[in-house]
């Protein structure tokens, strides 16, 4: 078995906090998530966040996969705030993504980015009792599937 192998075995989903139902990994991952959300019973339409970078780094392709098997797809790309040279988690954008999602109350929130981008949309998603999805762009620090971040 090799370590990617592994690393999207049972053995790997057994060792997240809890809430976590599929872990996949590999270059046709994206392409596949339509599949899965079904399969997972997350059905309906999606609200995409990302930011200027991971929009363009796989938020177009996500976007796409999601369109062509049928879901509408309402696109969020979070913007730094002006006295910021970059994206922050911080209440205001939590509060502000609480409200989007909560007018959309059942679309599925779908996080396209690393650390910062997962961190938004996994508090206001935890706020709301919500699931949500994360397609990462780059490696995270404390993980995608941890409590703490």
């Amino acid at each position: 078995m090799t370590t990617l192998d592994r690393l999207t075995a049972p053995a790997a989903l057994a060792k997240t906090p809890g809430r976590t139902r599929h872990v996949t990994l590999g270059a046709r991952a994206i392409e596949e998530l339509p599949r899965w959300l079904t399969r997972d019973g997350l059905a309906g339409d999606v609200v995409l966040i990302a930011d200027e970078h991971t929009i363009v780094a796989a938020g177009d392709r996500v976007e796409a996969a999601l369109e062509a098997s049928g879901r509408n797809v309402r696109r969020l790309v979070l913007e730094p705030r002006p006295e910021d040279d970059h994206l922050v988690c911080e209440d205001g954008v939590i509060h502000a993504l609480k409200a989007i999602l909560a007018a959309n109350r059942h679309a599925i929130p779908v996080a396209v980015g690393a650390g910062t981008v997962n961190d938004i949309v996994k508090m206001a998603a935890h706020e709301l009792d919500r699931d949500y999805v994360v397609v990462p762009t780059a490696a995270s620090m404390n993980g995608y599937t941890s409590l703490i971040a």
